[in-house]
């Protein structure tokens, strides 16, 4: 289990895959992607089908694989391929459920909190790949609002 390429004094690494992704997945390679689908469970939805609030009642991290999804929740968005949604309640479930949707179907990996401690117990890499993800993502959308901390 190698956690960091020591090779790379630059910490850069090609990533020859052709997994569509966003810049907050972008150091995901095929390692990261198959740890990641490892411990999160897939679900697919149908056209126009509701995807939260889910009938789960732990909160989970929500990645899109296929397709497109609508989330409302303090603004809109269209989210694609690589799209993460469900992040602050997946950080503390006090908070309130956003809500998504899809129009045309689509494919999400629901990661759930037990489900990212064996990752990262079982995958560091993969775990701390995506917790850095999510850091990045909350501080765009912290100074997107104009909060700099």
């Amino acid at each position: 289990m190698e956690m960091f390429e020591y090779h790379d004094p630059a910490g850069e690494k090609s990533i020859p895959y052709s997994q569509r992704k966003t810049v907050a997945l972008a150091e995901f390679g095929p390692e990261e992607w198959a740890a990641l689908r490892e411990f999160a469970a897939e679900r697919r939805y149908q056209p126009s089908a509701v995807i939260l609030p889910a009938a789960d009642p732990a909160p989970a991290l929500n990645i899109v694989m296929e397709g497109e999804v609508q989330v409302e929740g303090g603004g809109e968005m269209n989210l694609g391929p690589g799209g993460i949604f469900g992040i602050s309640r997946f950080l503390d479930p006090a908070l309130p459920e956003v809500v998504a949707a899809t129009s045309n179907g689509a494919t999400v990996l629901m990661l759930t909190q037990p489900g990212l401690t064996r990752m990262a117990a079982w995958r560091p890499r993969a775990g701390i790949l995506l917790l850095g993800a999510l850091g990045m993502l909350l501080s765009r959308q912290l100074h997107d609002f104009g909060r700099r901390f």
